[in-house]
């Protein structure tokens, strides 16, 4: 396949370039490539990004990974329509037991056709939150982690921990030496925790804002905390109900455009109507864009990741900079260097946009899978 006369985001840049893909891999990459007997694909008046990686989704379309291998599926298939080729499935769950049998689901469904499920993600239950909504508070050990990954670490890429947590430290160390991304999320710890947890190896913040005791400018909390550690990427989800635009621009001030990671945090409510629902046993409003249980509280995401693009040029952030954020940060975030760029050699996934930043084309492995003409 050759996709022409796109302009070509890669490096903080865009560039009018055209990509040759052969064999599932992006073979070559630069102006006025001529085309042989392969598909050709013009791309004229389109933005075109490396394909979209979510590190932090929970379902979609009335389902969650954790339901099991048809749930895993559905996400597959629905998530190119939004330029996401890649996903991690997340699991916000209360045991070693209900993690194992999502863990078994989401392996059940591997290679299934779609968006390509790039590992797990467990933001739960190594969790330290005072108020009710939070019940869990499990110890990070490692026989419990194994137990709830069945002794198979190969295929879990991100685990979330509260650094305040009796032997948390030490956890944060095994775990990143098994190659697995330490986290920090769902947490009242301090500051100078969260940068012990960065000394231990964790390199990431989990939906950074949710989940965390919130700001107070008298305690040297987790959030300053993070905001100031360097080393660690921060998740945040873009769709202006999560994390205020005012946070989102401090964020990104703070901790510089190539440190910040956009997620959906979707779950079950993307794409399904407004209406009350319950979610797992908790019932659930879904209204105005926002899920929330009955006291107000947000408890989920249910916006695409395209649409949270939208949200962060709304909010002025410049098409270079969202290029950066959600087009190379994921795959950085996670150690990814086979995706989440427009580069030789990498995988030949790929979004064709509008510049106001619609999907009109997901590429996967030099085919199109998703077409917003032909797919209407």
């Amino acid at each position: 396949m050759l996709i022409q006369n796109g302009s070509v985001f890669y490096d903080g840049g865009f560039h009018q370039e055209d990509i040759r893909i052969r064999n599932g891999v992006m073979e070559e990459i630069g102006p006025c490539l001529t085309a042989g007997d392969e598909e050709v694909v013009d791309a004229s008046g389109c933005l075109v990004f490396a394909g979209f990686l979510d590190t932090h989704i929970h379902g979609c379309n009335g389902s969650e990974c954790n339901e099991g291998p048809e749930a895993v599926r559905k996400a597959c298939a629905l998530l190119p329509n939004y330029g996401v080729t890649g996903f991690i499935p997340t699991f916000s769950l209360p045991d070693a037991e209900t993690v194992r049998r999502a863990v078994q689901g989401v392996r059940a469904a591997k290679g299934c056709p779609g968006a390509e499920v790039l590992g797990m993600h467990l933001d739960s239950p190594f969790r330290y939150r005072t108020i009710a909504y939070y019940n869990i508070k499990v110890p990070p050990t490692r026989e419990y982690t194994l137990e709830m990954t069945d002794h198979d670490l190969s295929d879990i890429r991100i685990i979330s921990c509260a650094p305040e947590l009796p032997g948390s430290m030490e956890w944060f160390r095994w775990i990143t030496d098994q190659g697995v991304v330490g986290e920090v999320g769902h947490t009242e710890c301090t500051a100078d925790q969260v940068k012990e947890a960065a000394d231990n190896g964790a390199t990431l913040l989990n939906h950074f804002y949710n989940g965390f005791a919130p700001m107070d400018h008298h305690v040297s909390g987790a959030l300053a905390g993070g905001l100031l550690e360097d080393r660690m990427y921060a998740q945040l989800t873009c769709d202006g109900i999560h994390v205020a635009e005012a946070f989102v621009k401090l964020t990104v001030r703070a901790k510089g455009i190539h440190r910040v990671v956009p997620v959906t945090d979707c779950s079950q409510f993307l794409g399904m109507p407004e209406g009350r629902y319950m979610r797992r046993d908790k019932e659930v409003i879904f209204k105005d864009g926002a899920a929330r249980d009955p006291n107000g509280k947000l408890v989920t995401g249910a916006h695409p990741f395209d649409e949270n693009m939208r949200t962060l040029r709304s909010m002025g952030f410049s098409l270079e900079e969202i290029g950066t954020m959600c087009g190379e940060n994921p795959a950085k975030s996670i150690g990814e260097t086979h995706r989440g760029k427009v580069e030789r050699g990498r995988k030949g996934d790929l979004v064709l946009m509008t510049p106001d930043l619609f999907v009109q084309k997901t590429i996967m492995d030099g085919k199109v899978v998703y077409d917003r003409e032909r797919d209407k």
